[in-house]
């Protein structure tokens, strides 16, 4: 995810990693939008899905420890950065050895 900072606004990325945290704040409109912190070893990312997202794959939000998100780079300021999330997918990691 370190690479991200390098990504210009309304870019494709897909990252995966672990959730480390997600957040459902009350939205003046009333619709519910989730903010999501990832985790994949090189960084952070935070991603917010939106509704029609949430209706499609948001259960794996509240299930799976790790996802891969397909979306689309915001930025609020100069610096931050946001994953704007198109798809969710589970990420299965392999315990097996070689």
């Amino acid at each position: 995810m370190a690479e991200l900072t390098l990504a210009k606004t309304s870019k494709a990325v897909s990252i995966a990693g672990s959730v480390i945290r997600y957040q459902t704040p009350p939205t003046r409109n009333g619709n519910r939008v989730v903010y999501v912190i990832m985790e994949d070893g090189t960084g952070v990312a935070d991603v917010t899905v939106f509704g029609n997202v949430q209706e499609k794959c948001g259960h794996l939000l509240f299930r799976e420890g790790w996802l891969k998100v397909r979306g689309k780079v915001q930025r609020r300021e100069a610096k931050a950065l946001s994953i704007i999330a198109d798809e969710l997918y589970p990420l299965i990691l392999s315990t097996r050895s070689a």
